[in-house]
């Protein structure tokens, strides 16, 4: 069973990530915070972590990104409802990632963590 970080400030979005993920079998633990998904990155060891760029507190999902890349090569999905040109350049540097634009489809959603 595959787990998976999902860091995202906005309750329903994290619930009903969860419960899609939840229904196909993959163990997931849900984080409002930038700081709490580099704590619960270090304790849960996800195989794959969906990070919203903008969380509660002063840490972004790129900088838990950027924390999760010291020690990982796991699969980034990152959400944001404020695509622009410069979120794409600050996150040119990190691999392994995948940018998702709300509103999500939630099917392209599923089907994109399933290919990970």
């Amino acid at each position: 069973m595959k787990k998976v970080l999902i860091a995202e400030d906005e309750l329903i979005i994290a619930k009903v990530y969860s419960r899609i993920l939840s229904k196909e079998g993959y163990q997931v633990k849900n984080v409002a915070s930038g700081t709490d998904a580099q704590i619960l990155f270090e304790e849960f060891k996800p195989d794959i972590a969906v990070l919203d760029i903008q969380l509660k507190g002063h840490i972004t999902g790129i900088d838990v990104a950027r924390h999760i890349r010291k020690t990982s090569n796991i699969p980034l999905v990152f959400t944001t409802g404020n695509s622009s040109l410069n979120t794409e350049k600050d996150i040119i540097d990190i691999t392994n990632k995948h940018l998702l634009n709300k509103p999500v489809d939630y099917n392209i959603f599923l089907q994109l963590i399933k290919s990970l």
